[in-house]
C-alpha cells in the first residue's frame, strides 16, 4: 500500500527512451515513478500498488492502451484513478472519442510539451494529496468518535492489549464490571481476570493464541473482579494487525451474564425437581389429565374391532364352504339333462339362496374391514330395483313402502354389493323404528356439490347421487344422534340387535368418498341421506362399463391332464371329481395337507395342476404348497378358500401361484382357472392303455364311465 505522503505515478510506454525521459521529467518530492513497457506489465504493478495517476501510451504491443484501460477500470480499486492517454500526432479523432469512453481524463499528443505535462501531472498529484488529507482527517474523527463511544459503554467491558496480553486501554464499562480504574488496570496481564482453575488449565494463553491464529476467539466462563468475587462473562477477543499483517495487539470485550447464568441454574434445578416429582407421581398425574382412561378406551376399541375381524374371518370360511357345496350340486342338477322332470324353478331358488348367503357373508366381512372393495361403474337405480323386490316381499305389510327412483341417474364408481348393503341396512333400521307399522320411502336425486357444501365442507365433486331413506317412526334425540354410527351402540333390547348396522353404512359411505347426513327428532321419524360422488367424465365411465361386460366363456375341455384336488369336505371332493372328469381331466384327490404332499410326491411328473383348499387339517393349504415347491419348484397351484385377506392374497401372488378362487365359486370358473394353469404346466398328458399302447384321446373320453353312474 502507498505511503500517506507519496503519490505513485505509473507511466506505460513501449519506448525505453520515452520512459526514461518521462521518469526524469516527473520525479520530485512526494512522488514515486513506476514504469512499464506493456499493458501486461502495467497490470502487474496494479496488483501490488495503488496509484495517484496513470499515464498510458495508446500504441502498445499485444494489448493497446484502450484495452489496458478497460481492464484497469474493471477493478473496483482503480475505477476512479485518473488516466491520461499519450498518442502520436497522427491520432484519429475516433481514437480520442474511444479514449474518453475508456475513462481517460485527458489526451496528450507526442511530442509532449514538458511544461504542459508537468503542469497537468502536478494538478493530479495535488488532488491526490488533498484527498489523502481529507481521508486521514475523516479517519481521525471516526477513531475519536469510536473512542468516545467505547469509553462511554457501561454494559460492556472493552479494553485493548499489546501482543503480550498486557492492558493498554480500559473503558468505563470495564471499570464498572471488573472494578479496576484505568490507571490500575493498565499493564495488567490478561490472565489476571481468570479464576485459578482456568489458570491451571492454561486458558488465558490458549484464548490469545487462538485469537492470533483465527483472528477471533469467543468463550463463556467465570472471571474475577477486583474484590475477588466472580462473574459469568461472555468474552470476545479479536487480533489486531497492521497493514503488513503484523500482530500489534488484541481487543477484548467482556459482557456480564451473571444474572442470566443464575436464572439458568435456577431453571435447571426447577426442571430437575419437576422431573423427579413427575416420576414419583406419574400414576397420579396420568389419572389427573385423563390419559390413562383415554388410552384404555382406545385399546378396548382396537381389541373389540380385532375380535370382530377374527370372528368374521372364521365364520366366513365355514359358511362359504357350505354354500359352495350347495352351489356346485345345484349347477350339477341343472346340467344333468337326464332328469328333465325335476323342477327347474327349485334349482333357481337354490342358486338365488346361495347368492343371498354370499351377500350376508360380504356384509360380515365389510363390517370387520376384511373384504376388498371392488369399484366399477354402477347404476344406482338398478341396484335399488333389486332391493325393491326383496323389501316388498320380506317387510311387514303394515309398512307402506314408496319408491321414487330417478331413471336417468348417471353411473358412479362403486361396489354395488356394498351400496346394496348400505341402503338395505338403512331400511332395516327404519323398519325397526316402526314396530306398529308406518311409511317408508326410498328416493334418488342429483344434488350439486355447491348445495351439499352447505351441509359438509368435505364435498369436493361437482355433482352427487343422493339416496334418501325416510321413515315416520319413533325418531331420535340429540344424544342418540351423536352416537348412532358408533360400533356396538344400540337402543334395542339385548338380543334384538348388535349395533353394527349403521356403523357398516358409515364405513361403506366413507370408502366411496361419500357423505352421510341424518335428520331426526323424537316422534318425528328419521331421514338418512347418502351422497355418492358422480364422476365428471361420464363418457370414459361408460367405456369402462362396456369393457367390463363379461363375454360368456367357451366351454373348457381338458386333454387328459391330471389334476390333484385337495379339500377336507368329502361332498365337495366328490362333486369336483365328477365335474373335472366330465371336462376331460384325470383326477387325484386328498382330504388333508399331509396326504396332498405325499400324493404330489408320488405323482409329481404327471400332475399338471394342484387345486388346494386353504383351510386344510394337518397341514394347511399354504404349508402344503410350500412343501410341494420343495419337491417341484415349478408346481402349478390354485388356491380355493372361503375367506382370505387381501394382504395374504398379495403374498400368495409373490409365490407365482396360478390363481386364487374365492368360495362359493362357479364350476366353470374352476375349469377356466385350471385350463390356464395346465397350459403353462411342464407335466404332459399320460393317455396310455394298460398295455402301454397310446390311446386316441377322443375315444378315451367316450369310453370312460361316468363317475356319477358308477
Amino acid at each position: 500500500m502507498m505511503n500517506e505522503s507519496t503519490a505513485n505515478i505509473l507511466v506505460v510506454d513501449d519506448d525505453v527512451k520515452t520512459l526514461s525521459a518521462m521518469e526524469a521529467l516527473l520525479s520530485g518530492p512526494g512522488r514515486n515513478i513506476f514504469t512499464a513497457s506493456s499493458g501486461t506489465e502495467a497490470l502487474r504493478h496494479l496488483l501490488r500498488e495503488d496509484f495517484a495517476l496513470i499515464m498510458l501510451d495508446v500504441r502498445l504491443p499485444v494489448m493497446d492502451g484502450f484495452e489496458t484501460a478497460a481492464l484497469i477500470r474493471q477493478r473496483e480499486r482503480f475505477r476512479y484513478t485518473p488516466i491520461i492517454f499519450i498518442s502520436a500526432i497522427d491520432t484519429l479523432e475516433s481514437d480520442i472519442f474511444r479514449g474518453a469512453a475508456s475513462g481517460a481524463v485527458d489526451y496528450l499528443f507526442k511530442p509532449v510539451v514538458p511544461q504542459v505535462l508537468q503542469s497537468k501531472v502536478s494538478v493530479f498529484v495535488d488532488l491526490f494529496h488533498k484527498n489523502e488529507q481529507l481521508k486521514q482527517q475523516a479517519i481521525r474523527q471516526s477513531e475519536e468518535r469510536f473512542r468516545l463511544v467505547v469509553e462511554s459503554l457501561q454494559d460492556y467491558a472493552v479494553f485493548m492489549m499489546d501482543p503480550s496480553g498486557r492492558v493498554s486501554s480500559w473503558n468505563l464499562g470495564a471499570e464498572r464490571i471488573v472494578g479496576w480504574k484505568q490507571q490500575e488496570a493498565t499493564g495488567k496481564l490478561f490472565g489476571s481476570f481468570y479464576v485459578s482453575e482456568d489458570h491451571e488449565k492454561g486458558l488465558p494463553a490458549h484464548a490469545l493464541r487462538e485469537s492470533a491464529v483465527a483472528g477471533r476467539y469467543e468463550e463463556e466462563g467465570w472471571r474475577l473482579r477486583k474484590d475477588g468475587s466472580r462473574f459469568w462473562a461472555n468474552v470476545v477477543i479479536t487480533a489486531l494487525r497492521d497493514d503488513h499483517g503484523e500482530l500489534i495487539g488484541f481487543s477484548a470485550i467482556f459482557r456480564d451474564l451473571t444474572s442470566r447464568k443464575n436464572t439458568e441454574e435456577q431453571l435447571r434445578k426447577l426442571n430437575a425437581d419437576l422431573e423427579e416429582r413427575y416420576v414419583e407421581n406419574a400414576a397420579e398425574l396420568a389419572h389427573t389429565i385423563g390419559e390413562r382412561e383415554k388410552l384404555q378406551q382406545q385399546l378396548l376399541q382396537v381389541q373389540k374391532m380385532e375380535s370382530i375381524g377374527t370372528l368374521a374371518g372364521g365364520i366366513a370360511h365355514d359358511i362359504n364352504n357350505i354354500l359352495n357345496i350347495i352351489s356346485g350340486y345345484a349347477n350339477l342338477i341343472r346340467e344333468n339333462t337326464a332328469n328333465k322332470d325335476k323342477n327347474s324353478e327349485n334349482v333357481d331358488v337354490i342358486i338365488e339362496t346361495v347368492e343371498r348367503g354370499v351377500s350376508l357373508v360380504q356384509q360380515l366381512l365389510a363390517m370387520a374391514r376384511k373384504a376388498d372393495t371392488k369399484f366399477e361403474p354402477v347404476k344406482v337405480t338398478g341396484v335399488l330395483q333389486k332391493l325393491q323386490g326383496i323389501l316388498n316381499d320380506t317387510f311387514p305389510k303394515t309398512i307402506d313402502i314408496t319408491w321414487n327412483l330417478r331413471p336417468d341417474l348417471p353411473p358412479i364408481m362403486a361396489d354395488q354389493n356394498q351400496i346394496h348393503q348400505a341402503v338395505f341396512n338403512l331400511c332395516l333400521n327404519a323398519r325397526d323404528a316402526m314396530p306398529e307399522g308406518g311409511k317408508l320411502s326410498v328416493t334418488t336425486e342429483i344434488v350439486s356439490g355447491r348445495e351439499l357444501r352447505k351441509i359438509s365442507q368435505e364435498a369436493r365433486e361437482e355433482r352427487y347421487c343422493c339416496i334418501t331413506v325416510k321413515d315416520d317412526g319413533i325418531g331420535m334425540d340429540v344424544t342418540i344422534l351423536n352416537r348412532i354410527f358408533e360400533p356396538f351402540f344400540t337402543t334395542k333390547q339385548l338380543g334384538e340387535g348388535t349395533g353394527l348396522g349403521l356403523a357398516v353404512v358409515y364405513g361403506i359411505v366413507g370408502k366411496h368418498g361419500g357423505i352421510i347426513d341424518v335428520e331426526s327428532e323424537p316422534g318425528q321419524g328419521a331421514t338418512f341421506r347418502i351422497f355418492l360422488p358422480i364422476p365428471k367424465d361420464q363418457a370414459e365411465l361408460e367405456n369402462i362399463q362396456e369393457q367390463g361386460i363379461e363375454k360368456k366363456p367357451e366351454k373348457t375341455v381338458g386333454e387328459g391332464e391330471m389334476i390333484l384336488f385337495v379339500d377336507d369336505e368329502p361332498h365337495q371332493v366328490r362333486l369336483m371329481q365328477i365335474h373335472l372328469q366330465r371336462a376331460g381331466y384325470r383326477v387325484l384327490t386328498a382330504a388333508d395337507g399331509a396326504e396332498a404332499v405325499e400324493m404330489h410326491r408320488r405323482h409329481k411328473d404327471e400332475i399338471a395342476v394342484v387345486v388346494l383348499d386353504f383351510g386344510l387339517p394337518k397341514l394347511n393349504g399354504w404349508e402344503a404348497f410350500r412343501k410341494m415347491k420343495e419337491i417341484d419348484p415349478f408346481v402349478k397351484a390354485i388356491f380355493a378358500t372361503g375367506f382370505m385377506a387381501s394382504e395374504l392374497e398379495s403374498e400368495l401372488a409373490k409365490e407365482e401361484l396360478s390363481g386364487v378362487i374365492m368360495k362359493p365359486y362357479q364350476l366353470d370358473e374352476v375349469l377356466e382357472k385350471i385350463a390356464g394353469a395346465a397350459k403353462a404346466s411342464n407335466a404332459k398328458p399320460c393317455l396310455k392303455s394298460p398295455g402301454g399302447r397310446r390311446t386316441d384321446f377322443s375315444s378315451a373320453i367316450r369310453q370312460r364311465p361316468d363317475p356319477e353312474k358308477s
